[in-house]
């Protein structure tokens, strides 16, 4: 047995835990194969859930002629900075137009229809408290005057170009909608420069409160496949080993991952032991695959104290174990197997790789 100093003194959220003897338990419980303990974890996956707080900006509060530095969103209010640049005005070019639109009603536009030259319109979402993703606007009278199409530009932190889109032309008179929902980025943008290539303006700038997650969860046919073992398949794994399974790296020959025969003798003895409905294997075999997606990049904030508790079962039990301990002890493993389970099937704060 596994020797391990105070298992679960430091672990409030398993209070459960408390019932775990120090000593094996010749308990004759009907062994059962734990299961998906997801509804557990609420607290962990609202917590890393993205907010979902839609925010637009219109310009029908402003006059006709304004000059336009800041905005404000419906229906919450968020303040947005706002600037235009035109060859031919000095400061800020943004200004308010009536579009003659029955459906935009005022825009904000940097050139006149008469203008063929280029102009840009600048959204900084700083006074935001939580990170933004641009979602869309409506473009209109962006007819294309200069060279090029027009284009949209997303900004990190210190002026980092994240992502980009190209938008059609509308005509003189013409709206279209701009979608920018399927842009993958991983950062906040914090700025969000819309070229127009010519006259044009926009109206209706949407974005949506967001929490951003690093990374994406694989799965373990994924890692056993990419483990230098298939012809032509590159070795993914190597370059994360060692892992250490439990918290004493002193314990035994499984608790260090140290390569990839290794790791793939534990994960064939594992699948075993797991289809004879051992808890145990199963908390072991998740473990292994969490702290690998973990050292790939995957965000572990929501998980890690699910990580910390299975280390500290891990370091106690080994998965011969499981028939001896109790029926209550059984049920406490599910609920950390569980998590980890939810981690890596990309249900809590980190979406499955696709």
């Amino acid at each position: 047995m596994k020797n391990s100093n105070n298992l679960f003194a430091s672990m409030a959220l398993f209070v459960l835990f408390s019932i775990v003897s120090c000593q094996k338990e010749d308990v004759n419980d009907t062994a059962f194969s734990p299961q998906d303990n997801a509804s557990l974890y609420q607290d962990d996956i609202a917590a890393s859930a993205r907010a979902g707080d839609v925010e637009c900006l219109d310009f029908e509060a402003f006059s006709a002629g304004t000059t336009v530095g800041k905005a404000f969103t419906l229906p919450g209010g968020k303040q947005i900075i706002v600037s235009g640049s035109h060859e031919s005005v000095q400061g800020n070019a943004a200004r308010v137009y009536e579009s003659g639109n029955a459906e935009l009603g005022k825009i904000l536009r940097v050139a006149d229809a008469s203008s063929r030259a280029d102009g840009e319109i600048t959204f900084i979402f700083s006074r935001f408290q939580a990170n933004v993703k641009p979602l869309s606007f409506k473009a209109f009278g962006v007819t294309g005057a200069n060279l090029g199409s027009p284009m949209v530009r997303l900004y990190a932190k210190q002026d980092r170009l994240i992502a980009e889109k190209r938008f059609a032309t509308t005509g003189a008179n013409g709206i279209s909608n701009v979608d920018l929902s399927s842009l993958f980025y991983e950062e906040a943008v914090v700025k969000m420069v819309i070229d127009l290539n010519g006259p044009g303006g926009v109206d209706a700038v949407c974005v949506e409160e967001i929490t951003i997650v690093a990374g994406c969860v694989y799965s373990l046919d994924y890692w056993n496949s990419h483990s230098g073992f298939g012809q032509g398949i590159p070795d993914l794994v190597t370059q994360h080993l060692p892992i250490l399974l439990g918290q004493d790296v002193n314990y035994g020959s499984n608790t260090v991952i140290r390569n990839t025969h290794q790791f793939r003798t534990l994960i064939k003895s594992l699948d075993e032991l797991i289809a004879a409905g051992n808890g145990l294997a199963l908390m072991e075999q998740q473990q292994l695959l969490a702290k690998l997606n973990i050292a790939n990049g995957s965000n572990n904030t929501a998980i890690k104290a699910t990580v910390d508790e299975a280390d500290r079962w891990l370091n106690k039990f080994e998965s011969s174990d499981w028939t001896r301990i109790s029926a209550a002890n059984k049920r406490a493993a599910s609920i950390v197997t569980g998590g980890l389970q939810s981690l890596n099937s990309g249900r809590m704060s980190v979406p499955a790789c696709q």
